[in-house]
């Protein structure tokens, strides 16, 4: 199921994107970063379980900016 990301959320979309960003797959981000954030994050979640995320920035009418995708 794809939802809205919580603040509950914050935690697992941390450890998804550190590891990917260890990998050299994106960049890392702060605990700062995520939570200052956590409205524009959507994530995927099964059986209870978040395996992906991202993030939906608006920047002005029709454009935005996908980021965070693990």
């Amino acid at each position: 199921m794809i939802r809205n990301a919580t603040l509950e959320d914050a935690d697992a979309i941390l450890e998804l994107v550190n590891y990917n960003a260890k990998q050299g797959l994106m960049l890392s981000k702060s605990p700062y970063a995520v939570y200052k954030d956590i409205q524009a994050y959507l994530v995927y979640e099964e059986e209870g379980k978040i395996l992906g995320c991202t993030r939906l920035s608006i920047a002005w009418n029709d454009l935005a900016e996908v980021a965070s995708l693990a």
